[in-house]
């Protein structure tokens, strides 16, 4: 089956990495893992990520993660996608709930005529 491989790197490192001896994951050898080949064939590998700021305690934080961003991109079928991560809340006002009912098949709000 031919597959696309989406990682979200904010969620990954830490979620899964931050903590554990395995900062730098090789995502050749962890697609080959959890989509084993011959089954799967991984068309492409694409890794979203936001670039870090330094901090007082690791001023070395960004450097560190240009680093990974170059090895990463030695890597072949493996694209790299760079954002925005936002540290401020977003308040935006609450849309009126009149007319919408739950769905009962999916749980999700579904306008219903009046």
């Amino acid at each position: 089956m031919r597959t696309n491989v989406y990682v979200d790197g904010f969620n990954l490192y830490y979620g899964c990495l931050r903590r554990s001896p395995y900062r730098w994951l090789d995502l050749l050898a962890f697609r080959c893992r959890v989509f084993p080949p011959p089954r799967n064939e991984i068309h492409r590998i694409r890794y979203f990520t936001a670039p870090v700021h330094a901090t007082h305690s690791d001023p070395q934080k960004p450097q560190r993660q240009r680093t990974y961003w170059r090895a990463l991109s030695t890597l072949p079928g493996v694209s790299l996608h760079q954002g925005q991560f936002l540290s401020h809340v977003k308040s935006l006002p609450l849309a009126p709930r009149t007319g919408l009912r739950p769905c009962r098949s999916s749980g999700r709000m579904r306008r219903v005529p009046t």
